[in-house]
């Protein structure tokens, strides 16, 4: 059985919600993040992102992206552990090469924040295979690039993940959850991302190799809403689709009673707005705000 990152199975056994927010990489975050955990006990247990010209992100294309230098991201990082708050590279290209593996500046972003109070987002076996044998205090997340729709599927990631993130679309299948190793699960909160088509494993497939490209100096493409739909990769969302795998700040209760304790909560402003803010009080104290908005992949 793989051993999971002790940290983390403190963390579960505080028994109370976790959340894991999207990060602005601006210092008034930090500083949020600890004054919100001082007044609700220390509920936000990390921040996860990645904007650097490293090309491991399948979400974004980087090169469309504000970016920050690999320096100052090690730099945010170490802020936020010096705070008390972990941080999760999102690694989630689908697309991975042997000579990524001797990346400098992807070697010294990982040496240098290597600690059991960071994690890694992984969507690719190589790259987890990697991360596992090289840098083993990395709590290491199953994207839900995955896509685990099934049971077998999701028991498969937990044997060899310490956290495996579900598809939005289980968030309401309750009786369904009750049946995983509730412990490692982490459930996403407030999104829907391509909830009505079920494609966004081919989208991050199609935003990997532009990232490959880009970095390799080649023209990377286009990527916009009317595109995607062009590829057939993106269907409209409902309402309907919001309103079934959205989890509500007051309904984070009745996953706790499930077990589960661990939340990803996203956001897609850039900078950040005050209903930032008000989203990370939201959930921490479990008390609804006004006009809470809802957030996109795109």
């Amino acid at each position: 059985m793989q051993a999971t990152n002790p940290i983390f199975i403190y963390r579960h056994c505080l028994g109370f919600a976790m959340f894991t927010l999207a990060a602005s990489f601006l210092n008034e975050q930090i500083e949020d993040s600890r004054e919100i955990n001082e007044k609700y006990g220390g509920r936000i247990d990390s921040l996860f992102g990645i904007s650097t010209d490293i090309p491991f992100d399948g979400g974004r294309e980087f090169f469309n992206v504000p970016q920050i230098s690999t320096q100052d991201l090690i730099g945010f990082v170490h802020r936020c552990n010096d705070s008390g708050l972990g941080f999760n590279f999102v690694l989630n290209t689908t697309l991975v090469e042997n000579k990524d593996f001797e990346n400098k500046a992807f070697l010294n972003l990982l040496e240098s924040c290597h600690s059991r109070k960071n994690g890694v987002i992984l969507a690719n076996d190589s790259l987890h295979g990697f991360i596992k044998q090289n840098f083993p205090k990395f709590t290491r997340r199953a994207s839900r690039i995955y896509n685990p729709l099934t049971e077998k599927s999701i028991l498969g990631l937990c044997s060899e993940f310490d956290v495996v993130v579900l598809p939005e679309q289980l968030n309401d299948k309750r009786e369904f959850i009750r049946r995983l190793p509730v412990g490692k699960i982490e459930l996403i909160a407030n999104s829907f991302c391509f909830k009505g088509c079920g494609k966004i494993p081919k989208h991050y497939d199609l935003i990997s190799g532009m990232n490959r490209r880009a970095i390799e100096g080649e023209d990377p493409g286009e990527l916009c809403l009317s595109h995607l739909q062009g590829l057939g990769l993106c269907d409209s969302h409902t309402m309907e689709s919001i309103d079934n795998v959205r989890i509500e700040p007051e309904q984070i209760q009745q996953y706790l009673d499930l077990g589960i304790r661990h939340f990803k909560i996203l956001d897609r402003m850039n900078p950040p707005t005050k209903s930032l803010a008000e989203r990370y009080v939201s959930y921490a104290s479990g008390a609804p705000v006004k006009s809470l908005p809802v957030v996109q992949h795109l």
